[in-house]
């Protein structure tokens, strides 16, 4: 939930500004932002009570390609900020499912409100009996050695470990972010 809703209100922020921005010069795209932000906090809506239905235990309606894809278009769309993708269709656990689509959200929510992002990359490759997941941003970056975890970093961390993957940071100040990560594609672990 914290995933969820924090990226989702971070999309529609970034929306609202461009609005803002661009009102006096082009109405018409400053409209076009401001439909955008009103789709994002209506799905947001749509997702914080799909959360509640997941934790309940209901399955995903969407493939993991498909989830991810939408999460890239929402952050994308209507905000100015540009995300390249190349997404594997991977069989996954609804737990890893969940975690999946949440890392990306958080990554994207982290790179937008702290590192100043505008441009991000985003990969999904299932291969030799492992996901690897790589997000990378082009936002300012911070020395990795005085990098504090904030909840959703460290909560990424310890969700990674306990379906069996392993997370790491890689990051220079002026020199972006990015999260890696690696899970056993197998689903066996919950």
């Amino acid at each position: 939930i914290h995933d969820t809703a924090g990226h989702s209100i971070t999309t529609v922020i970034m929306q609202t500004e461009a609005a803002k921005l661009t009102i006096e010069k082009d109405a018409a795209a400053a409209k076009r932002s401001i439909v955008a932000a009103n789709l994002q906090a209506k799905h947001a809506l749509e997702e914080l009570r799909e959360s509640v239905h997941l934790l309940s235990g209901a399955k995903e309606n969407s493939t993991l390609k498909e989830a991810l894809l939408s999460i890239v278009h929402e952050s994308s769309d209507g905000t100015g900020v540009i995300i390249r993708s190349d997404i594997d269709e991977a069989v996954v656990s609804p737990a890893k499912y969940r975690f999946l689509c949440n890392s990306l959200k958080e990554g994207i929510s982290n790179g937008l409100r702290h590192g100043g992002a505008t441009a991000f990359y985003f990969e999904l490759k299932a291969e030799n009996g492992e996901i690897r997941f790589l997000l990378s941003d082009n936002g300012s970056g911070v020395n990795i050695n005085e990098m504090k975890e904030g909840f959703g970093l460290t909560g990424m961390s310890k969700r990674a470990e306990s379906l069996g993957g392993e997370l790491w940071f890689i990051s220079e100040p002026d020199e972006g972010f990015e999260i890696h990560l690696t899970l056993p594609a197998d689903g066996a672990r919950e």
